[in-house]
């Protein structure tokens, strides 16, 4: 087990996507400065390491969400036109090469990916919801489409994982706190997110210190022996989502909402 690499952003990391193949250790990110309302996305290549790039493509804004990673090397966001209304409008397409903006596809959004060159958007006319596929490459829409009556088949095989979360009164959560406290004397969690990575197993779990919450991560083996305990934010407001996310043998998670961390899980 090794500390991979780690970057502190000057905004809040909102979302954190990994490139959809196994072949390939790139992490799409999206950040926010609630401050200066100015949204950005970052991309990070784990095998290299190095942060590549930090930008705020051309055609995005405070609304922009990052939506999906394809395969093809292109990110894919949502735009939302009318921020009054909890809906997105637009798809955007952005190079995961270079951070610049692709095509923009206004009145479509991404429903999913069909397969290395093509994904499926839907766009609403009158009352009905019509699919269609597009080219990623350049945001050519293919055919006339059809009424979205039957969910999209994505391409099998996700190569990323979230933890599973237990709450108190949750199935199987009495006993994974007596684990904590067993094996790291960790009292009273608030909640415990459980994540099974090859040879190990991540936790992540949330107590209530000095009237704040502190979150913590703490990585055992097979031996139920602590092979990485750390804390990774001491003053929170609350709990968090997806701060931490497992591609392969890499481990990924947040310090302090700002900075990107991971660890390579050597196979035991």
């Amino acid at each position: 087990m090794e500390n991979l690499f780690s970057h502190v952003f000057p905004a809040t990391i909102w979302r954190i996507l990994p490139h959809p193949s196994a072949r390939c250790n790139q992490w799409a990110v999206e950040l926010r400065d609630a401050n200066a309302k100015v949204a950005s996305l970052a991309l990070i290549d784990l095998d290299a390491p190095t942060l590549c790039w930090e930008s705020t493509p051309e055609g995005t804004d405070w609304w922009t969400t990052l939506t999906a990673f394809h395969e093809s090397g292109t990110l894919l966001l949502h735009n939302y036109r009318y921020p009054d209304l909890p809906e997105p409008t637009d798809l955007v397409a952005v190079s995961a090469e270079s951070g610049g903006l692709r095509w923009m596809l206004p009145n479509y959004l991404y429903v999913c990916t069909l397969d290395d060159q093509r994904i499926e958007v839907a766009t609403r006319q009158g009352e009905q919801v019509r699919a269609t596929s597009c080219r990623v490459a350049d945001g050519t829409l293919e055919g006339t489409g059809s009424s979205l009556e039957v969910p999209c088949k994505p391409q099998p095989t996700t190569f990323w994982q979230i933890p599973v979360r237990y709450r108190p009164r949750d199935i199987y959560f009495d006993t994974l706190s007596a684990f904590l406290h067993k094996i790291a004397k960790v009292k009273q969690p608030l909640l415990i997110d459980y994540l099974e990575c090859n040879s190990y197993i991540a936790f992540s779990y949330y107590l209530y210190e000095q009237e704040q919450i502190a979150q913590y991560l703490l990585i055992v083996n097979q031996q139920s022996e602590v092979v990485h305990h750390e804390q990774l934010t001491k003053d929170r407001s609350g709990v968090g989502q997806d701060t931490l996310l497992r591609k392969g043998d890499t481990l990924v998670y947040l310090r302090h909402t700002n900075e990107f961390a991971s660890i390579q899980l050597t196979p035991l």
